[in-house]
């Protein structure tokens, strides 16, 4: 059995997100955080996003300079998706790290971000360089008015009235702006009002949010909505209920823009793959579309078609087969046995392959596919009868082997017949030393941590998909 090789990468998401920045930097891309600045800490540690906003004519040149730094391009979901913002991934250490890339400022209400403000060259203006480059806190304090008047809905109306408290109306957005604030000078605001780009804005209605923000009464409200009505488009009618039916409706997940991967987490039982299976899902799928899919053959598992009919039959094909016996009806015995087999079998091998293509068909159109076991070979992973498994599937594109000590295996499954373990065991070793045509092989001993497992396969997803991206035109 080899040892466990991995190319886990030593740097955290701060030294590749600043990378990324002095790459931006050499090629005269000029780049910075634009909001939530004081949230910057749990963007890099896969927590939260982070918006990055670059001039729109340069922007398919810092596209370029993320995929070459190993970043991975990845579509939003139909209602999250915007002109002029594209969404980027990585996995580091364990963690998903997810950009958004502005072209524009892109902002405002939840569903349709018709706030375009021109303020690109102002932003850059006030760009403070560094590590990592922002925008004055004052500025940011400007535009956060902005955006939570424009976010101000209904239910945030209903809620306030609810609660009789005028002021409970931005109770969503106090704290947010209450961090800012605490960065900015009320000098400096009024010194900022005076640029060129925010002399539409009524001034002393921004320096009134400084002083007290739920003095802001619906009246001021919409005095600075009319001040910004030149900074809003106008969305096409009926985009707001079409984007609030296909987020109700649609799958949650971003996809790939090219064939998505498919991860197979194999080994004998009791070694841990449901458990590994289910870490990796939860991580992978903060981010984007991740399918899981079966492909053993107990019946704690079953598909809809043979999970009716094994377990419909079950209990007369026992009363049978218990007849037939206290009869010493031996050759119906056999062939009670006989038709109960060949029937699951039959049923499994139908199902898994159903289950296949339908693995096949949600990689093709972006997602990530996680097997819980895989058929490669006999007895890979349900019993010792003859195979069950197709022939000809292509491995999958990651593969990962649970290898299990004997004892371990047989203390985790008190219930099984402990020569199968074995039996098992030794079947998988074998094949875990043959060649494989996946793209990454990962060879986990039971010491290896569940954690160790999941960040070294993030690794090799991020090395695979990476290559992909590289290789993929850019659209």
């Amino acid at each position: 059995m080899p040892d466990l090789v991995t190319n886990v990468h030593a740097d955290n998401g701060d030294t590749l997100v600043a990378a990324l920045f002095a790459q931006w930097d050499q090629q005269g891309i000029r780049a910075c955080i634009w909001k939530s600045v004081d949230r910057w800490q749990e963007g890099i540690d896969g927590t939260t996003d982070f918006d990055i906003l670059v001039p729109a004519q340069d922007v398919d040149r810092a596209r370029q300079i993320l995929t070459d730094e190993g970043w991975i391009p990845v579509d939003a979901e139909a209602w999250r998706t915007f002109p002029g913002l594209f969404d980027y991934i990585a996995f580091v250490s364990g963690a998903c790290l997810h950009v958004h890339l502005h072209a524009a400022i892109t902002s405002g209400e939840k569903l349709t971000k018709t706030l375009r403000p021109p303020l690109t060259d102002l932003y850059l203006r006030h760009l403070q360089h560094g590590y990592p480059p922002t925008i004055t806190a004052e500025l940011e304090f400007v535009l956060l008015v902005v955006r939570i008047v424009l976010k101000i809905s209904w239910l945030d109306i209903a809620g306030a009235l609810r609660r009789r408290s005028a002021a409970a109306v931005y109770r969503n957005y106090t704290r947010e702006l209450d961090q800012v604030r605490q960065r900015c000078r009320r000098d400096r605001i009024q010194s900022l009002l005076e640029e060129p780009e925010l002399q539409s804005l009524p001034g002393h209605l921004v320096l009134q949010a400084h002083d007290d923000l739920a003095s802001l009464r619906m009246a001021q409200r919409k005095a600075l909505r009319r001040a910004i009505a030149t900074w809003r488009i106008r969305p096409t009618a009926g985009t707001e209920p079409l984007r609030f039916v296909l987020r109700r409706a649609g799958r949650f997940g971003k996809t790939l823009p090219f064939q998505g991967i498919s991860i197979g987490i194999c080994g004998p039982d009791g070694s841990g793959k449901t458990t590994t299976t289910e870490a990796l899902r939860k991580v992978l799928s903060r981010q984007l579309r991740v399918e899981k899919y079966y492909l053993g053959g107990n019946l704690k598992q079953p598909g809809k078609l043979r999970g009716t009919v094994m377990k419909g039959v079950l209990v007369p094909y026992l009363a049978l087969r218990k007849a037939c016996r206290l009869l010493r009806w031996n050759g119906w015995v056999a062939g009670l046995e006989r038709w109960d087999a060949n029937t699951d079998r039959r049923l499994t091998r139908g199902e898994k392959l159903r289950r296949v293509q339908a693995a096949e068909q949600a990689a093709r159109t972006g997602s990530v596919v996680l097997f819980e076991r895989y058929p490669l070979f006999h007895p890979y992973g349900d019993d010792m009868r003859p195979t069950l498994h197709p022939n000809g599937l292509r491995c999958p594109d990651i593969l990962v082997l649970l290898d299990v000590a004997e004892a371990t295996a047989i203390e985790r499954r008190p219930d099984d017949d402990p020569e199968t373990l074995r039996n098992k065991i030794q079947a998988f070793r074998q094949f875990a030393v043959q060649p494989s045509s996946a793209e990454q092989l990962l060879v986990f001993k039971e010491s290896v941590s569940l954690q160790e497992r999941v960040g070294a396969t993030l690794d090799a997803v991020m090395a695979v998909l990476t290559e992909r991206a590289r290789r993929t035109p850019r659209r």
